[in-house]
């Protein structure tokens, strides 16, 4: 895969900046989905199994301040950025391809 940093405002503060780095951008998608699940878990300490759309999860990353990826490109040798558009799409590449794979 591609070595990907997600970097992440989580308000509009610019002291909330962060940064996750994946191996790909598959597991740059599975951790933005550990991230929502995680603050989903926060929100709702006593419920035990939840369910989520794919619309909630988008609607947690236009909460962000802001977001973007860096995805490095290994003909270029260089980190290509990525918005939040990006972002999304592949969120829904990924998901679909998981949820054919179950039926």
């Amino acid at each position: 895969g591609n070595h990907t940093i997600l970097l992440v405002q989580e308000n509009k503060h610019k002291n909330s900046r962060v940064w996750y780095d994946y191996d790909s951008v598959t597991s740059c998608v599975e951790g933005i989905c550990a991230l929502f699940e995680a603050e989903l878990k926060r929100l709702n300490r006593n419920v035990a199994n939840m369910s989520y759309a794919l619309e909630d999860l988008y609607n947690f990353l236009d909460s962000y301040g802001d977001a973007a990826a860096l995805v490095f490109n290994q003909s270029t040798k260089a980190y290509e950025p990525k918005d939040k558009a990006w972002i999304k799409q592949k969120i829904y590449d990924q998901l679909s391809r998981q949820a054919a794979g179950r039926r």
